[in-house]
């Protein structure tokens, strides 16, 4: 459909060329900086231009035999994918995602910026297609997003910045309330002014909506705990030693971090660097091996093991020792050593 009258002059910036082995399909650049809409999109693409720096587009793609096109990105706005229909698989060939590839089947929404991006599209033969795509300028979002009391996701900081290579691929879950803002969007008409109106403000909650989640995966996501090396490694093994040394009454955390010339971060980092486990389930794991020992050697009786290792409470101790060996304590007072 044709689209919308603009201001003269640059609304999105995006060229995207792909060619296909299909004779029956002709190969395509598509050039939203175009005040018209591209007469080879014409046939399967519809296109709004919502505002300045805002389109939208609904792909429907009738089933064709053709396994793989490729596509060679110029210049991309910021892009989020919502698959309605059909399944595909995109992979890239150049710069940040080389090598990657990824999945598209119903549900799957995605927000992704890919300047200087080629890679291929390998379709699921003969099945139709049905994608809803928003494309956004960086100044556009840059609107919503330049606030110091809601910064926008570290993601898109190099993409809000202009640099050239700022590509990415970001992937959010299937969520019911996507799904029907998308339904609600493909089930109108979208003429006259009402119906515009509508149809911005379905769109602007599907965008709104997917840079939230992803702000909040970022807020979420673990941050990596720092190799520890050298000194602090030793540091480490010092505190170890303390810990068994004194496991019948151990220091605190911030104790042994002191003792061991490590602030309590190194420490905990530290320990699961080397042991593979926190501090005082290290000690724990220890305790309860020492008493087990003691109780397989018939030196020892349940409470006497359990008193020797640092636990006050007998129904603590066996609970701990079930949870670690799988039996009672009492049962390896006769038991053969494992």
């Amino acid at each position: 459909m044709p689209l919308p009258r603009s201001p003269r002059g640059v609304i999105v910036k995006y060229v995207i060329n792909l060619q296909t082995p299909d004779p029956a399909r002709r190969s395509a650049s598509i050039d939203y900086r175009l005040e018209d809409a591209p007469p080879a999109a014409r046939s399967v693409v519809e296109i709004w231009r919502l505002r300045p720096g805002l389109i939208l587009n609904v792909a429907r793609l009738a089933p064709h035999a053709t396994e793989r096109d490729s596509f060679d990105i110029d210049q991309g706005p910021v892009q989020f994918g919502f698959t309605v229909a059909g399944q595909n698989r995109c992979s890239y060939a150049n710069g940040r995602l080389a090598g990657q590839s990824h999945e598209l089947t119903p549900g799957c929404n995605s927000i992704f910026h890919l300047s200087k991006t080629k890679g291929n599209i390998d379709h699921a033969p003969d099945k139709a297609m049905c994608v809803v795509g928003v494309m956004a300028t960086p100044e556009f979002l840059s609107q919503y997003l330049d606030d110091a009391q809601s910064p926008p996701p570290k993601l898109l900081w190099p993409t809000l910045d202009g640099r050239a290579d700022s590509q990415f691929a970001w992937y959010g879950r299937p969520h019911p309330r996507k799904d029907a803002l998308v339904r609600e969007l493909l089930s109108h008409p979208h003429q006259g002014g009402l119906e515009r109106m509508r149809l911005e403000g379905l769109v602007l909650q599907l965008v709104g909506g997917q840079l939230a989640e992803l702000a909040m995966a970022e807020r979420q996501r673990p941050t990596a705990a720092p190799l520890l090396r050298g000194d602090d490694l030793e540091r480490v093994g010092l505190a170890r030693r303390i810990l068994l040394q004194r496991a019948e009454d151990p220091p605190s955390l911030r104790q042994l971090a002191r003792e061991a010339g490590l602030n309590e971060k190194k420490l905990k980092y530290g320990f699961r660097q080397v042991f593979g486990t926190s501090v005082f389930a290290y000690l724990r794991d220890h305790r309860l091996e020492t008493a087990k020992g003691l109780l397989e050697s018939g030196r020892m009786n349940v409470s006497e093991a359990a008193f020797c290792v640092g636990y006050a409470s007998l129904s603590h101790f066996s609970r701990a020792f079930k949870r670690r060996f799988g039996l009672n304590p009492s049962d390896c007072l006769q038991a053969p050593p494992l």
